[in-house]
């Protein structure tokens, strides 16, 4: 049976950068997406209506701050009971790892006395030990619990963690759940993207850059080519920021048609057929793949990058080289592209070509 949510959803501590977010911006960016052009075909995902049963809370649609986990508290003691158990276990990992985050930027501010600090948490703590004593949990929200538990006490994160940006400390729109497929197994790949160029602005890593191109490509991705959602489950900026993508309960729409069965997508921001990514970038990128092959038993060499299963140049050369020396240079064993040595431009955005705009499912 699949394992709903993600192991590093929202990790303890990984909130504190939504903290910059404040009210997410309303900068116009120019109209771009990954891995997808404005003359491509819009395929419509097959519908399949997971049950309103699993529908978020309201809270998740909230920017974090202490009243939204006050709120959150709550819920979990009034209206949690009548939910999917799995709604609230997410109710008490968001609940900590919020206080873990505030708890930092507080102690950054030095506007909250250190007994207070430490009172919050230990109530995080607890948070996450209830989750672990939980026998309604899933495996990768003990996981999750566990982490939370090892960082709740340390004053700042591991500079070697990935940064987890939830979705609502990015803005994200509502998924449209009529449009989505539940994985309904465990993954068996990880495919690797790259944003390539989006027109009017630079992936430099700056957080609000960050934030306002997630937010675009999100929205392309829903109206424009009418899907469900963001197509990639995480993206990874040049910080090293781990975005909070299409929950990971639902198929993606990243690799094309049947690929995208059974099949992570993660996405660096960026353009990789010049320069290579980040060591941050790639770091989060390591680590995150590890986790997910270690809790799904993923083998080495179904880690590929876009380029070995579609005629693109995506994720760019030098992203796609260090995905070959990850899997040990090997294509995965399905890929339809193995022997055939294509490996073509995509369809060009705003008169250029670009590596990431070819036409996905």
């Amino acid at each position: 049976m699949h394992q709903r949510r993600s192991l590093s959803s929202r990790l303890a501590g990984s909130l504190a950068h939504a903290l910059r977010v404040g009210p997410l911006l309303a900068a116009i960016l120019v109209l771009a997406t990954a891995c997808t052009s404005p003359g491509t075909p819009r395929p419509v995902e097959s519908t399949r209506d997971a049950g309103s049963d699993r529908d978020a809370p309201y809270w998740s649609e909230l920017a974090l701050s202490w009243s939204t986990l006050n709120e959150i508290e709550d819920w979990i003691h009034s209206d949690a009971a009548r939910r999917d158990p799995y709604w609230r276990l997410q109710g008490e990992l968001v609940l900590a790892e919020g206080r873990v985050a505030l708890a930092r930027e507080d102690a950054r501010n030095g506007s909250v006395a250190s007994s207070t600090l430490e009172t919050r948490r230990k109530a995080a703590r607890d948070g996450f030990q209830r989750v672990l004593d939980d026998p309604q949990s899933i495996p990768e929200q003990r996981i999750r619990a566990r982490r939370g538990l090892s960082s709740a006490g340390e004053p700042e994160a591991s500079p070697r963690t990935p940064l987890l940006v939830a979705r609502n400390a990015w803005g994200a729109e509502r998924e449209v759940a009529s449009r989505l497929n539940p994985v309904g197994q465990k993954w068996r790949r990880i495919t690797v993207h790259h944003s390539a160029e989006i027109p009017g602005f630079t992936l430099n890593g700056h957080y609000d850059n960050s934030v306002a191109a997630l937010r675009k490509i999100q929205r392309y991705h829903i109206h424009e080519n009418g899907w469900g959602d963001i197509g990639y489950h995480y993206i990874i900026d040049g910080e090293g920021r781990v975005f909070e993508g299409r929950d990971d309960r639902w198929q993606g729409a990243h690799a094309g048609g049947d690929a995208n069965v059974g099949n992570l997508g993660i996405c660096l921001l960026g353009d990789f057929r010049g320069h290579d990514p980040s060591p941050a970038a790639l770091e989060s990128l390591r680590r995150l793949i590890d986790e997910y092959r270690s809790t799904n038993d993923i083998p080495r060499d179904q880690v590929v990058a876009h380029q070995d299963l579609k005629n693109t140049e995506c994720p760019g050369k030098h992203l796609a080289s260090w995905v070959r020396s990850y899997s040990g240079g090997r294509l995965a064993a399905s890929s339809p592209l193995i022997g055939t040595g294509v490996r073509t431009a995509s369809a060009p955005v705003s008169g250029r070509a670009t590596s990431g705009s070819s036409s996905v499912r």
